[in-house]
């Protein structure tokens, strides 16, 4: 009888006892994350902004032999753990925001985010009906990493609420992007660069790089322009040390992007570049302009040509073939050999479907004579090289409409209130709305929808000066439709004056 119970206490008893122990615990956290939910944030995003995204561009044989916190737990969960822990960071974010009366979202972007929400409800639900398998209706490689990128906007508007907490989140997020921009140089010039490499493991072409992951360049990107507006906003102001210390910074960022050898990192870097002088005084706009043309494009122009001579294996380029090796291998956007042949033949497809598209589980025909053009597909046509082009595959105009139409609402409200943004806070603010320039070539040419660290990125970057918005602006002015009447200070005076 002795032996029958403790054979079913050992047999049954100890993983109850770890069931239950974990649903105590995740009550208990639960509850903590309610009332203080910055302290359930900030693991979340340091993971994010800490790990790089190893799902592509591993040897074969080094697939499986690393750590990637963005699949663990995935094996024996429906989700990796990273996701759970998301859901369950924004469930507890919703019920402090229900307790105090917080809108984060309101009047700015939350009725397209519900929107967008409600259509991929939709999708679940069609494909249900269907017969798909529900994991994959809520694959990373449909709709649900938008979904995902919604989720951070709504936390990161909740929790980021004062001085406070933006000086924390400066000093992490810069402390983190210069140890990784120093670490992914080191490696670079010392020890062969970013294993992670798709142009050498994958391509075969000689050539090494800081890092694979497309959101190391975007960390690089606004952390370089934090340092440059604080450099040319602040000179007067800041020390000798200070300056060449930003100085010194400044230029790691740039290097981190340049050997990247990543052109979608080079013309973000471009663009924001091009932010960076939309916001400085005319009369020092074009020293700017003149100083970054003759440090910025001759690093990128050389670069660029090397990956081109390495690409197309000879060295009479044109100008056009040094910055866009694919060129020289098709003759217009639909012949097979174009990178941009994918999108054409994902068009076909949608054009049967255009309002809705193939849905969050479907894939774009490919025609017997065109799979020798996409073997780098695997078989597998889920998925499109473009964040636009892969929500209108999925979700049809409609989808495509909600999405453009949250990323465009919430920049609106971030410009609309930047005039309440004190001084202090234009550095950090400023960067972050740079760091959403900078993502624009990888919406348009590069996979981000189907990456979880890359969308949660992007809704970092959109939330950030969202967040900062909120906290700066007068309380009246920040929930008014615009074109409303001008808020007053507690004085009565005009909040303008």
């Amino acid at each position: 009888m002795g032996n029958t119970i403790f054979a079913y206490l050992f047999g049954y008893g100890l993983p109850f006892g770890v069931v239950i122990g974990m649903a105590v615990v995740s009550i208990l956290a639960l509850g903590l994350f309610i009332a203080y939910p910055k302290y359930g944030a900030l693991p979340f995003f340091a993971a994010v902004l800490i790990f790089v995204n190893t799902a592509y561009g591993i040897r074969v044989e080094d697939i499986g032999g690393g750590f990637s916190v963005y699949s663990k737990g995935g094996r024996y969960l429906p989700f990796p753990i990273i996701q759970f822990y998301l859901y369950g960071l924004l469930l507890a974010t919703w019920l402090g925001n229900q307790f105090s009366g917080y809108r984060p979202l309101k009047q700015s972007g939350g009725v397209w985010m519900l929107l967008f929400v409600v259509m991929f409800a939709g999708h679940i639900t069609v494909g249900l009906f269907e017969g798909e398998h529900w994991q994959t209706l809520l694959s990373q490689r449909g709709l649900m990493n938008v979904i995902h990128m919604i989720m951070v906007i709504y936390i990161v508007a909740t929790v980021l609420k004062d001085d406070k907490d933006l000086a924390g989140l400066t000093k992490i997020f810069l402390g983190v992007a210069v140890y990784h921009a120093l670490y992914g140089l080191g490696r670079f010039f010392l020890f062969g660069g970013d294993p992670q490499n798709a142009y050498e493991n994958l391509g075969g072409l000689n050539i090494k790089i800081t890092y694979w992951d497309i959101n190391e360049g975007l960390i690089a990107t606004v952390s370089a322009f934090y340092f440059a507006w604080r450099l040319t906003h602040e000179w007067k102001q800041l020390s000798t040390g200070a300056k060449w210390l930003f100085l010194v910074c400044l230029a790691a960022e740039i290097l981190v992007i340049v050997f990247s050898f990543r052109r979608t990192n080079w013309f973000g870097l471009l663009l924001a570049g091009a932010f960076f002088l939309y916001w400085q005084p005319p009369n020092r706009r074009w020293i700017y302009f003149v100083l970054g043309v003759a440090v910025v494009l001759p690093s990128l122009l050389a670069v660029g040509t090397y990956r081109a001579e390495e690409t197309l294996n000879r060295t009479d380029l044109t100008f056009i073939e040094r910055i866009a090796p694919d060129s020289a291998k098709a003759k217009s956007l639909t012949d097979k050999e174009s990178r941009f042949f994918e999108l054409y033949a994902a068009l076909q497809t949608v054009k049967e479907k255009p309002l809705f598209g193939v849905g969050t589980w479907g894939s774009f025909k490919v025609g017997a004579s065109e799979h020798l053009a996409l073997l780098f597909h695997q078989g597998r046509y889920d998925f499109v090289h473009s964040g636009f082009g892969h929500v209108l595959l999925k979700s049809g105009l409609v989808g495509l409409v909600l999405f453009t139409g949250i990323l465009v609402a919430v920049w609106r409200f971030a410009s609309r209130m930047r005039r309440w943004i004190p001084e202090n806070r234009l550095a950090i603010f400023e960067s972050f709305r740079a760091g959403f320039v900078f993502f624009i070539p990888n919406l348009l040419t590069g996979t981000p929808v189907a990456e979880f660290r890359t969308m949660i990125w992007l809704g970092l970057v959109l939330a950030v000066p969202l967040a900062i918005a909120k906290m700066s602006a007068p309380r009246e002015q920040a929930s008014q439709p615009q074109g409303a009447a001008k808020p007053t200070l507690a004085n009565g005076l005009s909040a303008q004056q």
